[in-house]
């Protein structure tokens, strides 16, 4: 049985109420989402310390994220995380690696975080985008991505201090200057 759809009438105001309240919703989530998926974001005061990371490489090999664990001094790490599908990360790689190669510091490790199995196609988008740093995979379901760091898609930035302490996480596509900002301040 179909149902006749629900009159507003000016007259009790209840309806342009509701009407009202779900716009408002609407217009929330949105911005909650924008905000969300492009911005830099320093964590809130208690500190996120994370455990170094050990993942299989795309180029062979294992692929370890040398910050430190809680208490152990390690390096300074970037986590990119991207896909080749990924039309943000098709346009964001190529100007990281560019700033890299202009202003890569030797003292912080960047480490790619492919969200791809292991594979001769990952492997040419790698070295397409010309990225020149250790390369983990992490396919579906993404055990790092979305096991650890709880990420809402792909591309994302992560910075972590040398003793494993997350100091900021980009969601979405990174500018340079906000790239650049963040990197100086590991």
């Amino acid at each position: 049985m179909e149902r006749e759809p629900a009159q507003v009438t000016s007259s009790s105001g209840r309806g342009r109420k509701v009407l009202i309240a779900t716009v408002s919703a609407l217009l929330a989530g949105t911005l909650l989402v924008f905000a969300v998926t492009s911005t830099t974001s320093a964590p809130s005061k208690k500190a996120v310390v994370l455990a170094p990371l050990s993942m299989p490489g795309l180029f062979g090999g294992t692929v370890r994220a040398p910050f430190g664990a809680p208490g152990h001094k390690g390096t300074p790490t970037v986590l990119l995380f991207f896909a080749s599908w990924c039309t943000p990360c098709q346009a964001e790689l190529p100007r990281i690696t560019s700033y890299l190669a202009a202003h890569g510091r030797r003292d912080v490790a960047v480490v790619g975080v492919d969200g791809e199995a292991v594979s001769a196609a990952a492997r040419a988008f790698a070295a397409a985008k010309h990225l020149d740093v250790p390369v983990m995979s992490d396919p579906p379901p993404f055990r790092v991505a979305s096991g650890i760091f709880n990420l809402p898609g792909f591309p994302d930035t992560v910075f972590i201090d040398a003793t494993g302490h997350l100091v900021a996480a980009h969601f979405g596509e990174i500018t340079t200057a906000d790239f650049a900002h963040a990197y100086a301040a590991l």
